[in-house]
């Protein structure tokens, strides 16, 4: 459903061991040939040995105990990753740590500063939409046939950041909606020509609309034009790699497909994040 080859997929779920053993088997992970890609979901369930190891009516003062370890960790996986060219995927949470005079929440990131530090692309996920029919944006989940996670990259060591941000559309049968997706952002950048309720798929090196078998250009419906992209597989693979290839244009910079209010809720989380960052930052070096 979602595109993932279990055959080829380790999963572990260490209940037992600590935060600190769990970091130091992911090290010795990292250095098999055949490791592709390592993902900690979250940082937040990494406990320290301080809290495990005692009862729960003693207080271990684990105040940052986590984040220098992990801290440690990533200075040394950082290394790792780049000579094998892996990646190393981190999930962390958002969590309101107190409120303004105004009533607006503060929001906090758990765990420390290392993975914001550390971290090559940072993807800030939005509020979860549901889809009901064709509207992308409920906010209820009753009746849903699916959802859609929204973001964008409010850090990139590896191109531009206004060149980040959107969504991901997931349908409960089918799994990741992926052709929707892409082409309500080819519609969005004008790489689907509109006229009416009629759509026409064109070859963006060339300029002129695509031909089906007979000959007829490639104009219809939406829906329509999306059930032969699906049924034809070379066309499907062709008119993928021009997309992509125009989207990710290097001299070309199609920015963000988030509209301003989706964008608004997001940068508030981020700034509000950065601001807590950038205070411990402050304060410790004073």
């Amino acid at each position: 459903m979602t595109g993932l080859d279990l055959t080829k997929l380790l999963y572990v779920n260490p209940k037992t061991l600590t935060g600190e053993q769990i970091l130091d088997y992911i090290l010795e992970l990292q250095k098999e040939d055949d490791i592709g890609m390592i993902v900690i979901d979250s940082l937040p369930a990494l406990l320290p040995a301080a809290s495990l190891e005692n009862d729960m009516e003693k207080d271990p003062g684990m105040r940052g105990t986590i984040a220098k370890s992990l801290h440690r960790f990533l200075a040394t996986m950082s290394n790792l990753v780049n000579n094998s060219g892996n990646i190393l995927v981190l999930i962390n949470q958002v969590r309101v740590s107190g409120y303004t005079f105004t009533g607006a929440p503060i929001y906090n990131e758990p765990t420390g500063q290392s993975s914001q530090y550390y971290s090559s692309i940072k993807v800030r996920f939005g509020t979860r939409t549901f889809i009901k029919g064709d509207k992308v944006d409920a906010s209820d989940g009753e009746g849903a046939s699916g959802f859609r996670l929204k973001f964008a990259i409010t850090k990139n060591k590896c191109g531009s950041v206004a060149r980040g941000g959107g969504f991901l559309s997931f349908n409960y049968e089918t799994g990741f909606m992926w052709l929707d997706d892409m082409l309500e952002i080819a519609s969005k950048f004008g790489f689907i020509q509109k006229s009416g309720s009629y759509c026409t798929l064109v070859n963006l090196e060339t300029g002129e609309p695509y031909v089906d078998a007979n000959g007829k250009p490639l104009k219809d419906y939406l829906k329509n034009l999306k059930e032969y992209i699906k049924t034809h597989i070379d066309f499907q693979k062709e008119y993928i790699a021009m997309l992509n290839k125009h989207i990710s244009g290097e001299e070309t910079s199609y920015g963000n497909i988030l509209d301003a209010r989706d964008q608004a809720e997001i940068n508030t989380q981020e700034d509000s994040v950065e601001g807590v960052r950038q205070g411990a930052i402050n304060q410790n070096s004073n």
